[in-house]
């Protein structure tokens, strides 16, 4: 490529933290911004996962604030691209279709679109007639999108065809190991997600109690802030009734060090989601770099990181049953927890380091500029 590259990502970070906030903050962290010159215009609207999808006036006054700042600094040096990362819910969808649609007429910036979902085709084939008019136009007017799972290309095939979609997973950087494994003894299970019901945490609780009867050294500790249809007063009483509560915990939200403490010592990543948006979750790429077996089911694009068998169990979504045989038989076997942990940590370092992601975004844009949009 003869020239860097001015480029825009308008999208969120953390906080609240998710995944898509989550990727973007490790993006504009990433090499790209030492090759190109980004510019991050954070499109923060929700004070919390549970005020995401609400309405609110002062979001459409953000959203102006917004699109300014990005138009202000196109005009003191136009942008080549603009990143943006929509949603596909009613009101974040319909905010930012507009603020596509705005970026397109009021700049000469080409628009890649950055999908971290599961749920874009079938948002639209349920959609009201006016947003499926909107999303039409919108997505028409993309350069390019990229979506972090093969499996997850179909939601955006019929919008840009089959040469309009690229696929570039998410990544981690590098770290240190924190802790070791095997302390004590103990083999230790962990949850880390959000604690909403289709991420499957009560059947985990379900199955945990199951594995936990005639296992004494099982650990199972729940990460997760409360979702909007889990209440903590409601999680609180359902561990309340556990029989294990000094093995069977939920700790609340995890975050910084503590997190990655908790992700180093832990034998096992369990994520039995059934979430209709889920794509490829960063947890579990947590986890693989960890070196932890993971128990997960196939939603999204997780088989593209998890190989059954290999990284760990593949189980049905809600199935506490299968949940406790597989936690059942990793809590068994030290040489099979062993082997999943090295394939995952080696599968990590060849797959989803930050750098050879990072790669993945010079090179799409480099096929961009020779098309020349």
């Amino acid at each position: 490529m003869g020239r860097p590259l001015k480029i825009a990502v308008f999208a969120a970070v953390p906080p609240p933290m998710h995944g898509s906030s989550y990727a973007v903050q490790l993006l504009i962290g990433s090499s790209l911004g030492r090759q190109h010159r980004l510019v991050h215009i954070n499109t923060a609207y929700a004070s919390s996962l549970a005020n995401t999808g609400v309405p609110e006036v002062r979001k459409l006054g953000l959203m102006l604030r917004y699109l300014w700042q990005l138009f202000r600094a196109d005009r003191q040096q136009p942008f080549d691209y603009v990143i943006v990362a929509p949603a596909f819910t009613l009101w974040p969808c319909v905010r930012d279709m507009l603020c596509i649609l705005a970026v397109s007429m009021l700049t000469h910036a080409r628009i890649v679109a950055w999908s971290h979902s599961n749920d874009a085709l079938r948002f639209y084939e349920r959609a009201p007639s006016a947003v499926r008019v909107l999303m039409r136009m919108a997505l028409g007017r993309l350069a390019h999108v990229v979506t972090v799972g093969e499996s997850l290309r179909y939601n955006f095939i019929p919008f840009a065809g089959e040469t309009g979609v690229s696929v570039i997973p998410n990544a981690l950087p590098p770290r240190p190991a924190r802790c070791q494994k095997g302390d004590g003894g103990v083999v230790r299970v962990i949850y880390l997600s959000s604690m909403l019901r289709t991420k499957g945490w009560q059947d985990l609780l379900q199955a945990a109690e199951r594995a936990c009867a005639t296992r004494p050294t099982l650990l199972v500790t729940f990460f997760g802030a409360p979702g909007a249809d889990s209440p903590a007063a409601q999680i609180e009483q359902a561990f309340a009734g556990c029989r294990f509560p000094d093995r069977i915990r939920w700790e609340g939200p995890i975050t910084g060090e503590a997190k990655e403490r908790a992700l180093d010592g832990a034998d096992v990543l369990c994520l039995p989601t059934f979430y209709g948006p889920e794509a490829l979750p960063i947890v579990i790429l947590e986890a693989m770099q960890a070196g932890a077996a993971v128990v997960a089911t196939a939603a999204g694009a997780i088989r593209e990181l998890v190989v059954d068998g290999q990284g760990g169990i593949i189980v049905p979504p809600r199935d506490p049953q299968a949940l406790a045989i597989a936690l059942g038989r990793l809590a068994d076997d030290a040489g099979l927890r062993a082997r999943m942990a090295a394939f995952n940590r080696d599968r990590f370092k060849e797959r989803f380091s930050m750098n050879r992601v990072t790669e993945r975004w010079v090179a799409l844009f480099e096929t961009l500029e020779r098309r020349g949009g």
